[in-house]
Order: structure tokens, then C-alpha cells, then sequence
């Protein structure tokens, strides 16, 4: 073989080897272009949801109307108690000295004297048992209305009644005055700032009618009973007598 022969096979080898690298060499990877994204250093505040929004609004609103409230029968029942005080303006008040207590009476009335006597004052203001008469009516002079208080009663006997609370005390006296529970309707009224049991009994005789009302309370070791006490009075008018004397009864005070 000659010489350019020889060339022409070396150069032959050469693009094989070549070409057999070529097809061995994996294929460079595709560049990926990289995107440069901030990453936030703090968590982004939530806002919050709508309905929480409305509820200070909403307990502001509940404070307001409780406000409104409170003020108005705060108002309202100052106007019933000046109403109350203002009613009991234009009477008599009745202090008894021996026993520590106030009562009020209408301004019409008169304490009932012991008959046949001439006592002082102040005798009457250290009575055990006091009484205000009045309310003839024109029409019937034998109406009237007493009211009173008597304080430790006796039975016929001479002997103090002994109790130690409102009812019992109730008890007590209608057995002084002779009184079965069976024949009397139970009231109830306001006295020293608690609601009192009383009675009330009705007795009716030919022409004639009596309404009597008692209230029976135990208050430093004291049993008070108060009476209103209503003589020949229509039946339509005795409902009202009585309503208006539940001031004078809850006028009581001790001092």
C-alpha cells in the first residue's frame, strides 16, 4: 500500500473514532431559566370576619338600652315614692314614746279618748292600745271608720300573747278575739318594707255591716297588730276605704 493510501485509512479511523464519540456523549441538559420569587419575611395579617366587626357594635348598643332602662324605672320609681310621701304630707302622725313607733292617720281624724275621762297627751302617746275614729259619712251617721295599733295584747285573761314570727302572731290574736281561720280571707300588705299577712272579716247584722282588717307583725320582741276597722259603709265604697288606709298601715315605722 502506498503512501496516500495509508492517509486516506488513518483518516478514515479518525471519523469513526469521531463519530463513536459523538454518539456516546449524553446531550447537555436543557438550561432552566431560574425565576427569582421574594419570599415575604412576615406572614400576611388576616383580616377578620365580618361578624366580629358587629359585635361591639352590637354590645354597645345592648349597654345602652340597659342604661335607658335602669334610668327610667329609677325615674319612674321615684315619682311613685314622691306620690306616696306627697299623699302623706297633709296628715297626723302619731309617735308613741313608751314603744319607739310612728304611725300617720288622716287629718280628719281624732284619737278615740277613754270614755268618761280626761286623760293628758301623754298618756295616749304611751298607750298599748291607740285608736283614730272618723270618716262619718253625711248620709249615715252611724258609718265611721277606726283605725289603730295595739301593741302586746292579752287575751281575757290578763296574759300576753306569745309569738315569734308575723303568722304565728296572726294566729294568736284571732284566737284572742275569738276567730276561726275557717271564717276569714288572708290579705297581704306592705309593712316596715315586707309583705305582712293579715285578715280580713266581714260580719253583717239587719241593716248594719262591719269590715275589719288586721295586720299582725313581731318586731323587737313587741307584737304590733293594726287595724282598720270599717262600720256601715256601701260595699262599692269599702274596697276604696281600704285601699287608701294601706298607706297610713305601711306609714308604720319604729324608730
Amino acid at each position: 500500500m502506498d503512501q496516500n493510501g495509508q492517509e486516506q485509512s488513518v483518516q478514515e479511523l479518525e471519523r469513526r473514532l469521531e463519530s463513536l464519540r459523538s454518539s456516546t456523549e449524553q446531550p447537555a441538559k436543557p438550561q432552566i431559566p431560574r425565576i427569582s420569587q421574594d419570599i415575604p419575611t412576615q406572614t400576611p395579617r388576616r383580616r377578620p370576619p365580618k361578624i366580629l366587626l358587629f359585635v361591639p357594635i352590637a354590645v354597645l348598643i345592648v349597654v345602652l338600652v340597659v342604661l335607658v332602662i335602669t334610668n327610667l324605672n329609677r325615674s319612674t320609681s321615684e315619682e311613685v315614692k314622691d306620690e306616696s310621701v306627697q299623699e302623706l304630707i297633709d296628715t297626723n302622725v302619731y309617735t308613741n314614746q313608751k314603744y319607739n313607733y310612728t304611725i300617720n292617720y288622716p287629718k280628719n281624724f281624732s284619737i278615740m279618748s277613754v270614755p268618761g275621762t280626761d286623760l293628758p297627751e301623754a298618756f295616749y302617746s304611751e298607750s298599748d292600745d291607740i285608736s283614730f275614729s272618723g270618716g262619718v259619712r253625711e248620709d249615715d251617721p252611724s258609718s265611721e271608720i277606726i283605725f289603730g295599733v295595739r301593741v302586746d295584747p292579752t287575751d281575757e285573761v290578763g296574759k300576753v300573747m306569745f309569738c315569734l314570727n308575723d303568722e304565728d302572731c296572726l294566729i294568736g290574736w284571732l284566737q284572742i278575739i275569738g276567730e276561726s281561720q275557717d271564717g276569714v280571707n288572708f290579705i297581704n300588705t306592705q309593712i316596715l318594707g315586707r309583705e305582712v299577712q293579715g285578715v280580713e272579716i266581714k260580719e253583717e247584722a239587719e241593716e248594719s255591716i262591719q269590715v275589719k282588717r288586721y295586720f299582725a307583725l313581731f318586731e323587737e320582741n313587741h307584737v304590733f297588730v293594726i287595724s282598720v276597722i270599717v262600720n256601715n259603709y256601701q260595699e262599692v265604697d269599702i274596697g276604696n276605704v281600704f285601699e287608701e288606709f294601706s298607706k297610713y298601715i305601711s306609714s308604720f315605722k319604729l324608730e
